[in-house]
């Protein structure tokens, strides 16, 4: 094949960023990133479209050119809460002790305490 007639990638990739309005990660020699759309490109510099506004930047600066990744979605809910029932045992039981009211409490049952006598008040 012809060194001529040789596809250029960098101009093949660019061309259909601009034409399918891809937004793209464009990470610089300094570790920055921009993210943006290619309005246009010649051989040395690249008009990208940010948030911020236009900006030219050359290519020699560029480190890496890729699209924007959107991250996955969360996972269900429901995976949290089967995690949260297996560490509690079964289904709607709990794995901590049944507390009991104090005695004289509102929430005391009449009759005092269903274990032993002692600490309940007598009754008239």
């Amino acid at each position: 094949m012809d060194e001529g007639a040789s596809p250029n990638i960098q101009n093949e990739f660019f061309n259909q960023a601009r034409r399918e309005k891809r937004r793209l990660a464009v990470f610089l020699n300094t570790g920055r990133r921009l993210t943006g759309r290619i309005r246009s490109f010649d051989k040395f510099t690249i008009l990208l479209e940010t948030a911020q506004g236009e900006q030219i930047v050359f290519k020699h600066a560029i480190s890496t050119v890729g699209p924007v990744v959107v991250p996955a979605r969360p996972r269900p809910r429901e995976a949290f809460n089967n995690r949260m029932e297996f560490a509690r045992g079964r289904k709607g039981e709990s794995s901590a002790p049944a507390v009991k009211p104090a005695p004289g409490t509102p929430d005391e049952e009449p009759g005092g305490s269903e274990e032993s006598g002692e600490g309940s008040a007598p009754t008239s």
